[in-house]
């Protein structure tokens, strides 16, 4: 295969052709017992039975190429088939690959079938999935699956135990551990577990634990107030309070824990990968398209960002430079030598119209560089989208069909009203040589109280330029302290189907990956976008109650 992804002229007449012959070996033939007569030809026993064949060789084959997206889609392919024999390719997979990546792909396919699983193949899934969270793989919603295998055996004293190492592997400063804190707070629910609930009591004593034990107690069934209620309070008041709250109920809660079932039995849940379907008809297009596959071959990958550095702005600005590390991170899983570029605008009489970053595959050098940088001025409300534009297309992108451009917008204001002729020239014209463009409307405070006329208040040019070069306009919002995570007073939210980073990725990789990859593009972003997003250690500083002289800030510890 040569790390490629190919169904060649060739393979194509050998499918038709074999239809007419013998099998290359038997494959069982439980899709139907209908009797042949009274099928169509494409719905018989026999024909459906070479169909899978073909498919199992085939996607046999990508299992064993050297490229890991090779290896992956032809996992995220089985998945979709409903068969013995692909469950038990995919459990060889999950056992074998010598990528944990494409283990945990494999993983999840068989989580989605868990059902339909023997028990000896439950236990092995049940044992890799703890090897991969011990060998800290298994990040974001990922760690989900491992919240299952608890529920379904119960309050033993080994779940008690990982439940335990999962709380401790979490961050409630990190959007993606939100869910999994929450969920262990369902199981907490469940069991009624009282030593669990006074160890994580205990937890509530230190500040970088205390939000996680609030989040996991909260789901039981209390009417404890939050404790953000009592913000006006010093740090140390506000959790004595706390904690001496939680200590009251639980001293007067019935928690009787459960026992553990006298048969376990898992739930299949399809998160990232699809559960799989019997081939009944081998027309049928879902079957058909299946085979549609393109080459994966990406050599370079160069995104360029056009932010808007005005007043407003600062969330993104930091987000940009808290984030270019993972992203770089997560392009180079698809790409040989990923790059990055920025060019930071503003507008005519500002201390800058435009201040470019060149295209660098050195995301600490350019994190450094956007450090430095402050989002100030505005006011009024257009802003030197053009500039910022043509700047970035004419820096040093990479040449050849095996190079993807990218370009993201990202601003809350529009360009000069003038300028959309040259706009719509300069998007289209970069767009014939292969140039994708997305842009975001960013939903900022600043944006709703600058001075001066906006003849675009809705950020209709973003959505033409998206237009104009063929990509996707969407609009978000960033959380005001985003990237500063020493001084998070409060939890993360959980992360949303699409919170503003991961659906900026999201279309970046779909722009990257082959349109030949039809309908696994998404299960493959999904998971990878859960594996790249890191965790980081909790690192709260205390703050002071509350004065009317001043604003409400966190204390430095550090000074």
């Amino acid at each position: 295969m040569n790390g490629t992804l190919r169904i060649s002229g060739l393979l194509l007449v050998g499918l038709f052709a074999w239809t007419a012959g013998p099998a290359p070996r038997a494959v069982a033939q439980t899709q139907t017992t209908a009797p042949a007569g009274r099928l169509k030809r494409s719905q018989r026993p026999d024909i459906i039975a070479r169909f899978l064949q073909y498919k199992l060789d085939l996607y046999g084959r990508h299992i064993k190429s050297k490229d890991w997206i090779a290896r992956v889609m032809g996992v995220i392919s089985l998945a979709k088939i409903d068969h013995p024999e692909t469950t038990e390719t995919i459990i060889k997979v999950m056992r074998s690959d010598r990528m944990p990546l494409v283990r945990i792909y494999a993983w999840e396919a068989l989580h989605s079938r868990l059902d339909r699983l023997t028990r000896p193949q439950q236990d092995e899934w049940v044992k890799t999935g703890k090897d991969l969270f011990r060998r800290r793989e298994l990040q974001g919603d990922l760690k989900l699956g491992l919240v299952d295998i608890m529920e379904a055996a119960g309050p033993t004293r080994e779940n008690k135990a990982f439940f335990m190492k999962m709380f401790n592997a979490c961050s409630a400063s990190h959007g993606g551990d939100i869910r999994t804190l929450q969920a262990l707070g369902d199981l907490l629910s469940k069991w009624r577990s009282a030593d669990l609930a006074k160890w994580l009591l205990r937890r509530m004593r230190h500040l970088d634990t205390a939000w996680r034990s609030e989040i996991v107690l909260g789901r039981l069934d209390s009417s404890i107030p939050n404790s953000q209620t009592l913000f006006k309070r010093s740090t140390t008041e506000m959790w004595r309070t706390t904690y001496g709250r939680w200590r009251k109920w639980l001293g007067e809660a019935d928690l009787k824990e459960i026992e553990p079932p006298d048969k376990v039995v898992y739930k299949a849940k399809a998160r990232f990968l699809p559960r799989g379907e019997k081939i009944t008809d081998t027309k049928a297009p879902k079957w058909r398209k299946d085979l549609e596959l393109g080459e994966f071959r990406l050599n370079y990958l160069d995104v360029g960002f056009a932010v808007d550095a005005t007043g407003s702005m600062g969330s993104t600005l930091r987000w940009i430079e808290r984030d270019l590390s993972r992203m770089m991170r997560t392009f180079a899983f698809i790409s040989r030598y990923p790059r990055i570029g920025i060019s930071l605008y503003r507008d005519r009489g500002e201390q800058y119209l435009v201040r470019t970053f060149p295209l660098s595959g050195d995301a600490a050098k350019l994190s450094r560089a956007m450090k430095a940088q402050n989002a100030v001025g505005g006011g009024d409300i257009p802003e030197a989208v053009l500039a910022a534009l043509n700047s970035l297309i004419r820096k040093n992108w990479s040449e050849g069909a095996k190079s993807k451009r990218v370009i993201v917008l990202l601003g809350d204001a529009p360009p000069h009203q003038n300028t959309m002729e040259r706009i719509e020239k300069l998007v289209t014209d970069a767009a014939k040589k292969g140039f994708v463009f997305f842009t975001f409307k960013v939903k900022t405070y600043g944006s709703t109280i600058t001075k001066g006329p906006n003849w675009d208040p809705e950020l209709a040019s973003f959505d033409k330029i998206a237009a104009w070069g063929g990509g996707n306009s969407h609009r978000i919002w960033f959380p005001k302290d985003a990237g500063n995570n020493r001084w998070y007073m409060v939890p993360r939210a959980p992360n949303e189907s699409f919170p503003p980073d991961r659906l900026i990725f999201r279309e970046i990789l779909r722009a990257a990956m082959p349109q030949g990859f039809g309908d696994r593009i998404d299960p493959f972003i999904s998971v990878l976008l859960e594996y790249v997003d890191r965790s980081v250690p909790e690192k709260r500083a205390p703050f002071a109650a509350y004065r009317s002289s001043g604003p409400h800030k966190p204390r430095d510890p550090q000074k």
